[in-house]
């Protein structure tokens, strides 16, 4: 953020002008915005308090450096777009020197040939939060949809005549064992996750089963 505010008399000023004046992670999102995501398995789970990242980590630490980080800088503006650009841009390192890592070509590379690294083996719900952007539906491999122990059980009951209270142990009983978890995912170009089928199998069971 001060960089940035500091604008040519800044040393880093060069990459921070090429970089795009606004982003598309969901840190930026309106309430309404969010709203479209509701239902779904990744908005479900998505917890973004801006505003009280921005008030409670933010503000304590800019406004007891003033010579760092002056007000105008700090705004609520400035950061939502510095946060954006560290969350899409930078890389996760170890804190630790404590190795070094080789990468090897798999091919000829033209002197000046733009490289790109990839951004691991992620779902569009991941890719959407933290660098804005989504692959065409059935494209990713890595997407996926969650199931909780909870809605198991209400489909299991929806599907026939079953009773609730023991649905409720057997699926305890489950967790208990590890044969279940308390969120199962189904990726979408794979064949339904064992464990999942194994805990319907074992709600569906017929006592002398």
């Amino acid at each position: 953020m001060a960089e940035k505010f500091r604008g040519h008399e800044s040393p880093y000023w060069r990459h921070i002008e090429v970089m795009p004046a606004t982003h598309n992670c969901t840190l930026s999102w309106d309430t309404k915005d969010i709203a479209l995501l509701k239902q779904t398995d990744f908005g479900n789970s998505l917890q973004e308090d801006v505003d009280g990242m921005y008030a409670n980590e933010i503000l304590p630490v800019t406004t007891a450096h003033p010579t760092v980080w002056p007000a105008e800088s700090c705004t609520r503006a400035a950061f939502e777009w510095a946060a954006g650009m560290v969350q899409s841009r930078a890389f996760h390192l170890q804190a630790s020197n404590w190795a070094t890592n080789e990468i090897t070509e798999g091919r000829n590379i033209a002197p000046g040939e733009e490289i790109l690294h990839t951004y691991g083996d992620l779902g569009n719900g991941e890719l959407l939060q933290v660098y804005g952007f989504v692959e065409a539906p059935g494209v990713n491999p890595f997407d996926a949809v969650g199931f909780s122990t909870g809605e198991i059980v209400d489909a299991v009951l929806d599907s026939g005549d079953y009773d609730c209270e023991a649905l409720n142990e057997r699926m305890a009983s489950m967790l208990l064992d590890g044969i279940a978890t308390p969120r199962m995912l189904v990726q979408a170009k794979k064949k339904p996750f064992m464990q999942l089928c194994s805990c319907v199998l074992v709600c569906t069971m017929l006592a002398v089963e």
